[in-house]
């Protein structure tokens, strides 16, 4: 049985708050192998390195949050930063 298998079968048999932990650790542990492999051509670049920061960020927040993401935010932006209108579609 490989370690991918047995990974899949003890999170068949774990709790929720088990899954999530888990799912929180496995999204650091991948961010941080990345930003380990990107440092060094990031370190040159201002702009990778923002982009490597966010890329953590992004991997580390919970699925919950996500959903709770508006989906206008880019034609909507006035409402979002300035409390605004929102304007019609």
């Amino acid at each position: 049985m490989t370690t991918k298998e047995q990974l899949l079968q003890e999170l068949e048999q774990a709790s929720e708050d088990l899954i999530e932990a888990t799912l929180g650790f496995l999204r650091s542990a991948k961010a941080d192998r990345q930003n380990t492999s990107t440092s060094e051509a990031s370190s040159d670049n201002p702009l990778l390195s923002l982009l490597a920061e966010f890329d953590e960020f992004a991997a580390n927040m919970p699925a919950d949050e996500v959903a709770r993401l508006p989906i206008d935010g880019a034609q909507q932006h006035d409402h979002y930063l300035y409390g605004t209108a929102k304007r019609k579609s």
